[in-house]
Formats: structure tokens, C-alpha cells, sequence
């Protein structure tokens, strides 16, 4: 079933854009390498700055992922611990001083989804993200060539000098996430989402994770995540990612 997919999905993606893989082999060799990998969990430290109206304030943050697609943030505040749980469209949040909220987004965490993606059943992982990606409003047809820090990537969903669609970048040979953006409603606005994944390879996080994560809303840097420290595979309770 795999390969026949797969066989494809290449030959569309010939005829269509030449040299350019198809998404559904991207997201399918993104899945099943992790799978051979073994990779079930990943325990991330990061410095996280939030910038808004005052002074930027630098928070410590842990974040944990794990599959199959849940993952467990900690922001350590001034004013306590904001844990916040992701369990596909699964929303948590424990805010200091708060009544913890449990509720269903419109959509999945894109983050939660790549980095904590399984591939339980044998076309699972792929199919997911591929509806992922198209409920966030991402032509999944549509793809081309780029470059982004550094990396050559593959772009689902616009052209290079479309900065507004919605669209994600994937490194063209290692298959991880190295952009997302994406319109999101917040109130009654209407906003722009522009999440960079940055530094990959690095001593920190080698070619697991990115070393800096930015978040800008309409333009303006609301969020920047430095890494400290990444662990592979460590043992999780699954009590951490409860969400009821």
C-alpha cells in the first residue's frame, strides 16, 4: 500500500514539477524516519522571551513532545508555571492563579503535530498531516523550490515571494518542518501567523530540533526561543499530558 503510494505520488509529482518531491512522500518520509529512529519523545529546555506592549520579559520553558501527537509546555512566569497541553485538538491550559480550562480548537498544534508525529498504523502519520496542513487552508498541491536559513526547502502551498498564503516550508532532504504560516482567528480579527524554526545542526539540537523558534503575528516578533538543551527519548509519564 506504501510503495504504491508512494510510486504515485512521485510520478504526479514528476509530470506536475519536475524534481520537486510530492508532500505525501515529504510527510511520509518525515513520519517513518522518526519511526526507524525509535524517536517517541523529546524533552526540549529553552530561554523564552515574550514580546508585547512593555519590556520584553525572558522566561525559562520546558516542552515536552510526545507520541503520538501530544505535547506539554512550561512557562515559568513571574507570576507561576503556565502549563499549557496539546493532545491534537485537545487544548489545556493551567494558568497561575486560574481554573485550569480544558477545550476543542478549531485546529491541531502544527508543532505538537511534526514533532510528536507516530506512525501506529501503516499510512496514519502521513494521512494526518497531510489533513493538518489542509485544514490550515495549505494547497498541498502546490509546491516549489526555495531556500530558507540556509537549507534547501521544499514550499507547499505558495510561491517564494508570497509571504501572506498559508504555506510550510520542509528541508528537501531531511524532511523536518522549517516554517509554518497560517491565518488564525483571534476575537474577531484576523491575523498572520509566521512561526521560523531556525538553526538546525547545531551542537544544541544537532538535526532533531531547531536551536531558535520565532513566532511574529502580522509582521511584529511576539515570541523567540532560544534552546539550552535538548534529550532524546527520555521516559515520560503519560500523566504529564493529560488534558481532561
Amino acid at each position: 500500500m506504501r510503495i504504491a503510494v508512494l510510486v504515485a505520488s512521485l510520478l504526479v509529482g514528476a509530470n506536475a514539477a519536475a524534481y520537486i518531491p510530492a508532500a505525501v512522500y515529504l510527510l511520509d518520509r518525515l513520519v517513518e524516519t522518526r519511526h526507524e529512529q525509535g524517536l517517541r519523545s523529546i524533552k526540549v529546555t529553552q530561554r523564552t522571551t515574550l514580546h508585547g506592549s512593555g519590556e520584553p520579559a525572558v522566561c525559562p520553558e520546558t516542552v515536552y513532545y510526545a507520541t503520538p501527537w501530544k505535547m506539554r509546555s512550561e512557562l515559568r512566569l513571574e507570576s507561576g508555571t503556565l502549563v499549557t497541553l496539546r493532545d491534537g485538538a485537545l487544548l489545556r491550559v493551567e494558568e497561575p492563579g486560574k481554573t485550569a480550562k480544558t477545550v476543542r480548537t478549531p485546529l491541531p498544534d502544527l508543532m505538537a503535530e511534526f514533532f510528536a508525529c507516530a506512525d501506529e498504523s501503516e499510512d496514519s502519520g502521513r494521512e494526518r498531516l497531510l489533513a493538518d496542513l489542509t485544514a490550515y487552508g495549505i494547497d498541498v498541491k502546490k509546491r516549489t523550490l526555495t531556500r530558507w536559513d540556509g537549507r534547501i526547502a521544499v514550499l507547499i502551498g505558495a510561491d517564494p515571494w508570497d509571504p501572506k498564503s498559508p504555506q510550510v516550508y520542509l528541508d528537501k532532504d531531511g524532511y523536518f518542518p522549517l516554517r509554518f504560516v497560517f491565518r488564525e482567528r483571534a476575537g474577531n480579527a484576523d491575523r498572520l501567523v509566521d512561526v521560523r524554526l531556525l538553526g538546525y545542526g547545531g551542537a544544541k539540537t544537532g538535526g532533531w530540533y531547531p536551536e531558535v523558534i520565532e513566532i511574529y503575528v502580522d509582521g511584529v516578533l511576539t515570541r523567540r526561543s532560544v534552546v539550552d538543551g535538548i534529550e532524546l527519548s527520555p521516559k515520560l509519564a503519560p500523566a504529564l499530558f493529560k488534558v481532561k
